[in-house]
């Protein structure tokens, strides 16, 4: 019986079910007892996380050369001068500043709990990389296949990766609730051309945890 539900646990659906049903339980304990809500959100997310690495260990088993570990971290960095350059010429544009909101609330949360700064620079990259990056994009693909094709469009398909790329960097930024969504879809859309790009989630992953963390020295040191 358990073996046959280890394909389940497995599939995409499952994966992001599963995050979608661990962020409302966090959202529910956060209205009914604040105090603990960011822990809260951390422990179970933490434990989702472990479980999604065991199920999908293939993903991340195989080794990988520290010249890659170091692109990764560049692209990171990358990323971080790419919202630079993209938020310059919103202003530029608009002649408005608007500063994350998401962003400002997480600093304020670290502050009062140092703990959460594991779940922002670790947890959450490696959790949305997961479930954003890979499994979500899959998902999307294979329903916009069924829709335009009725059969599932080759990865490199220029088309379908466009579409499916744009619609998971659009929800992936509405989930962050910001008034700055498209820094949330410009990021997303960079990170899911890493995983294009390089055929390997730990790229994405080590690009987003060095895209966080810099972000969160940065607003230490502003």
């Amino acid at each position: 019986m358990l073996k046959k539900l280890v394909p389940v646990f497995k599939s995409d659906g499952f994966t992001v079910i599963g995050y979608f049903f661990c962020l409302l339980m966090a959202t529910c304990v956060a209205m009914d007892i604040p105090k603990i809500a960011a822990l809260f959100q951390e422990l179970i997310l933490l434990i989702l996380l472990i479980f999604l690495l065991i199920l999908h260990k293939s993903l991340i088993k195989k080794k990988i050369s520290a010249k890659l570990i170091c692109k990764s971290i560049l692209w990171g960095l990358s990323a971080i001068l790419i919202e630079l350059i993209v938020i310059s010429g919103v202003m530029l544009i608009t002649k408005v500043s608007l500063p994350s909101v998401n962003t400002s609330r997480i600093f304020e949360i670290i502050l009062r709990n140092p703990i959460f700064i594991v779940y922002t620079v670790l947890i959450a990259p490696m959790l949305e990389e997961i479930v954003f990056r890979y499994s979500f994009f899959n998902l999307t693909e294979k329903v916009y296949s069924k829709l335009i094709k009725g059969k599932y469009i080759k990865f490199n398909s220029k088309l379908s990766w466009i579409v499916c790329a744009l619609v998971t960097a659009i929800i992936f930024a509405g989930l962050h609730a910001d008034n700055v969504v498209w820094e949330y879809i410009v990021i997303s859309l960079f990170f899911q051309w890493l995983l294009l790009r390089y055929k390997d989630l730990r790229v994405s992953i080590i690009a987003h945890i060095t895209f966080n963390l810099v972000t969160l020295l940065l607003l230490t040191l502003a």
